[in-house]
């Protein structure tokens, strides 16, 4: 298993917790900032 696939791995789980702990109105801001920001 390489590094860089460990460290995505890493990085999904965060985001998935920090989709799990945030409110919702939140989190569709952030989404937003994905889909239409820089």
């Amino acid at each position: 298993m390489s590094v860089s696939r460990l460290y995505t791995g890493r990085k999904n789980r965060i985001l998935l917790l920090t989709a799990l702990l945030t409110p919702p109105f939140v989190f569709r801001r952030v989404i937003f900032f994905e889909r239409y920001g820089t």
